[in-house]
């Protein structure tokens, strides 16, 4: 691990992935011997997202996860999600029940225990250089959130609250982003116009 790239106290997993990558370059999450986690991941009917902090310096940016039998490798399920800002940290969520293009189904009569994560999946370094790209908080996330409308107090950081902006009269481009100041909360920006 090194330290958070955001300058805050935790430490986080780097990757560089290196100008002669392979599209698919990626790292796995295991413990030593490749004997993955402890305990399997309990995906259920309606549980089958993961989450996972990541910090990109750019956005759109794909990122696979795989998870796996550490026993056979060939009980597997992939799926993506994709970044959505640049040097910030931000929370992808991965559903599990979307497997990716040309992958296994979830199968919850399979015992998953291990985990690959692949930034910019698909796109080799010789396209792109030399990156790097940092990931922390890897967790199970559930299923079956209820959303819920937005109330007092609003702090555009619960993961189940339905947040929404409307800018008007010259602040259309109202969104709810990163806090600038460094810090991993959601903040609302506000950009009014030279028009406003």
């Amino acid at each position: 691990g090194v330290g958070d790239p955001a300058g805050g106290p935790n430490r986080v997993a780097r990757v560089v992935r290196s100008a002669t990558a392979e599209v698919f370059a990626g790292t796995t999450i295991t413990a030593p011997e490749l004997l993955g986690f402890a305990t399997a991941i309990p995906f259920t009917a309606t549980a089958k997202t993961m989450t996972v902090r990541v910090y990109s310096r750019a956005a759109g940016v794909p990122v696979r996860l795989k998870v796996e039998d550490h026993a056979d490798p060939t009980r597997s399920v992939e799926t993506e999600a994709t970044t959505t800002v640049a040097n910030a940290w931000e929370t992808l969520t991965f559903d599990f029940a979307n497997q990716a293009a040309g992958t296994s189904a979830l199968n919850l009569a399979f015992t998953y225990d291990k985990a690959s994560i692949f930034f910019n999946f698909g796109t080799g370094g010789a396209a792109t250089g030399a990156r790097t790209y940092y990931f922390d908080d890897v967790a199970f996330g559930g299923g079956g959130m209820t959303m819920v409308q937005m109330d007092l107090p609003v702090t555009f950081d619960a993961a189940n609250v339905m947040y929404g902006l409307l800018g008007f009269g010259g602040a259309e481009d109202s969104t709810i982003v990163t806090d600038p100041a460094g810090g991993t909360n959601q903040v609302a920006r506000v950009v009014k116009s030279a028009t406003a």
